[in-house]
């Protein structure tokens, strides 16, 4: 995955430094064997791996939804985890891209993005 050159070039840490540094980096580039894809972010968000903490959010348990329900539920619940809002639609039909880096203990730092149309 690449990202935007500032971002690519920039501790993951600065996401939580401020909105100026996350405008300047919302897009990513996702390259595979078998795709090329570009994603915008919608959701950064600092995670808890402690589902009694009120910072949990399952990132990882979500590799598909059962209904669509399931899948818009995930995504407000993202978007009310967020340290940032962004105007950003997501919906239903979208492929989403989920990157996550550990941090120090119970805490993860967990970027969203949804494939752009």
């Amino acid at each position: 995955v690449s990202t935007s050159s500032r971002l690519a070039c920039s501790r993951m840490s600065n996401l939580t430094a401020g909105r100026d540094f996350v405008a300047s980096a919302t897009t990513a580039h996702l390259t595979t064997l078998y795709e090329e894809a570009d994603y915008v972010l919608f959701a950064v968000i600092r995670a808890s791996s402690n589902p009694s903490s009120p910072d949990y959010f399952n990132y990882a348990g979500y590799t598909s939804f059962a209904t669509d329900a399931d899948m818009l539920s995930y995504i407000e619940t993202a978007r009310t985890h967020s340290l940032y809002s962004f105007n950003v639609d997501v919906t239903a039909s979208d492929r989403l891209l989920t990157l996550a880096t550990l941090g120090s203990g119970n805490e993860s730092l967990v970027l969203l993005f949804r494939q752009i149309r």
